[in-house]
């Protein structure tokens, strides 16, 4: 369990042209990383990762990671209506599986088949 992980991955999708895929990693151990895995630079991934707060909790049976995202630190300006390409992966170590929240058919971060979010 102690390898397990979890990755969050988004885009700004409010324009006809998508922004970069953000990408962020976080591990049952408590640390946590932003890539350029999905197209962000290495500057706008790494100011990401700095501003991203970041905790897991690893009980018996299961594990627990909790994630505060600052859009601004994203280079995104929320306002109400706002769309987002979105998908959610885990890790299970265990069975060597990723489970992803929306069919990707490839990596996580392949936000064309993953899913929409619209924040109000």
């Amino acid at each position: 369990m102690q390898d397990d992980a979890a990755e969050v991955c988004f885009c700004d999708a409010s324009n006809t042209q998508a922004g970069p895929t953000f990408v962020i990693h976080g591990f049952a151990s408590g640390k946590h990383e932003s890539t350029t895995n999905g197209g962000a630079t290495e500057d706008a991934a790494e100011k990401l990762g700095k501003a991203v707060k970041y905790a897991a909790k690893i009980d018996k049976q299961s594990w627990t990671g909790e994630w505060a995202i600052p859009f601004e630190a994203a280079g995104l300006k929320y306002k109400p209506g706002m769309k987002l390409s979105f998908n959610l992966g885990a890790w299970r170590s265990e069975d060597a599986e990723w489970i992803i929240w929306c069919g990707a058919e490839g990596p996580t971060y392949q936000l064309e088949n993953g899913g929409k979010l619209t924040l109000e």
